[in-house]
């Protein structure tokens, strides 16, 4: 199975462009496979995960000096930069290059979040949420960075089931207003034959 990449630094600033928003990152050491990872997905669009905050955005450019210096291109949207304001006052941010099903997690949850008017980070901690052995509960997690590829798909399963019921419900709405606008429609020639019978 695919693994995450998982980076960890600081937010040296970010600067809001026309179309996007230009942050710079500065890595506490030097790994070679997050290094090779960066170059690799270099500028292609990719899913992040950068603290609490899921995005997409494509890397711009990788330094390596004492430390990995990178360029990443987040979209311009109110969402990150709150984010990054708030990231902003952290010594360590973990940026983690998310993985095909935890991309197709996080597009999931989006979804399901839209449908249940909640934030992503509630509904996740809502379905992580689990009683354990001896009776207590277990607080769920607010990101997807600490869940095993196990427990994802257990996450999956259960945002397949609130779109599916969601569009399941849509289905029968759309039935039902059918059904009512055919009736509608027969009382209304009814009533129109009447009238003419009537003169």
């Amino acid at each position: 199975m695919e693994q995450p990449v998982k980076i960890e630094g600081r937010i040296a600033s970010y600067t809001v462009l026309k179309d996007s928003i230009s942050v710079q990152f500065i890595c506490t050491g030097t790994d070679s496979v997050a290094t090779e990872k960066l170059l690799s997905i270099k500028d292609k669009t990719e899913h992040f995960t950068i603290g609490n905050m899921g995005t997409t955005g494509s890397v711009k450019s990788v330094n390596l000096r004492k430390v990995i210096h990178f360029l990443l291109h987040l979209p311009r949207t109110i969402y990150v930069a709150k984010n990054l304001f708030t990231l902003m006052e952290s010594d360590i941010v973990p940026v983690m290059v998310n993985s095909s099903q935890e991309q197709k997690l996080l597009c999931l949850l989006n979804k399901a979040a839209i449908i249940k008017g909640v934030s992503q980070q509630e509904l996740l901690h809502e379905l992580t949420t689990f009683t354990g052995k001896n009776g207590k509960t277990v607080a769920g997690k607010d990101t997807i960075c600490n869940l095993s590829p196990r427990f994802q798909e257990v996450v999956i399963s259960k945002l397949f089931r609130i779109i599916k019921t969601n569009e399941e419900g849509d289905h029968v709405r759309d039935n039902q207003e059918l059904v009512e606008r055919r009736g509608d429609q027969q009382q209304s020639q009814r009533g129109n034959s009447g009238i003419t019978q009537g003169a």
